[in-house]
């Protein structure tokens, strides 16, 4: 179910350790153009870990859970020749395989898109969940199915429509994958190819649940957006961004209530290379000053 706050779980687990380019389209309605959580059932393409516009990888990342200096999860990422991320670990205690771990593995067609993710919760070797993704002739992602038991019956299916810009227009969520739509929604897009609006239709019943707008700079990127759940006119949650001259991410902050500074807000920061690629990442919840997560990133870069 897609809710405003979900975003604050994607955030937190898919955009500090790389950078982020946080407009409020994080790819977790299980499609293409998904707008909220990153979650296992929703996450339909693997992490992409490679910077934009340079051939660097992400090796490793370094998290400190209270950010007091010490170094609380190891993670580490392995690629194809073309770069693809094949296998994420992530080593809480950097002690090894143990429980409390989480590592996935994704496979890729001739194409380079992702078909198939596997989850593996405790790193034990044993597959918990996983999930395969489907593409039209243009290589978009047109179809996601997650099996949370990964038993060989889908748990979550959706499915995605584009435009003549490969842009996702539409998307239909079947949370049982029994054949009944159970959520629906729309975007909608400037004039520079910016997703500006978001719909959500809980029950596809034809009336809007959440409807989510976001606002750009003259480089489009994200600078604030908004989200109001039940489409009635007042915003629930907001957020703010802020970049370099190199139009990289340095701080976005999550507005809950959009009514100011307030213990269930949350805080982004990030630093960055002379190439664009995240070195430093800091979360904190409640926007009061003091780091509760953070991460230091290793390149790999010709």
């Amino acid at each position: 179910m897609k809710t405003w706050l979900a975003l604050l779980f994607s955030l937190l687990a898919a955009t500090l350790i790389a950078g982020c380019s946080c407009d409020d389209d994080d790819d977790d309605s299980g499609s293409a153009g998904d707008d909220d959580a990153d979650d296992d059932a929703d996450d339909d393409t693997a992490d992409d870990d490679t910077a934009e516009d340079n051939n660097c990888l992400l090796e490793s990342s370094e998290e400190d859970f209270s950010c007091d200096g010490s170094t609380d999860a190891c993670i580490a990422y392995t690629y194809d020749a073309e770069g693809h991320e094949l296998t994420y670990t992530e080593d809480v205690g950097c002690d090894g395989p143990s429980t409390g771990d989480y590592c996935f593995s994704s496979t890729y067609d001739a194409d380079g898109n992702m078909i198939r993710r596997e989850d593996d919760e405790n790193c034990d070797g044993s597959v918990d969940s996983c999930g395969d993704a489907g593409y039209d002739a243009n290589g978009n992602q047109t179809s996601w199915q997650f099996d949370y038991e990964c038993d060989g019956t889908p748990d979550y299916c959706d499915t995605t429509a584009y435009n003549s810009d490969n842009q996702p227009i539409s998307y239909e969520t079947d949370y049982g994958c029994d054949s009944t739509i159970d959520e629906c929604g729309a975007y909608a897009y400037d004039e520079h190819g910016n997703q500006t609006d978001f719909t959500a239709d809980e029950g596809c019943d034809g009336s809007n649940d959440r409807c989510d707008h976001t606002t750009y700079d003259a480089d489009n990127n994200a600078i604030e957006g908004d989200w109001d759940v039940g489409c009635d006119g007042t915003s629930d949650a907001c957020f703010e961004a802020t970049y370099d001259a190199d139009n990289n991410e340095l701080t976005y902050n999550y507005d809950d209530g959009c009514d100011g500074p307030s213990p269930d807000d949350s805080c982004y920061e990030w630093t960055y290379d002379d190439q664009g690629n995240a070195l430093t990442s800091q979360w904190d919840y409640g926007c009061d000053g003091s780091g509760d997560i953070c991460t230091e990133n290793t390149w790999d870069c010709p």
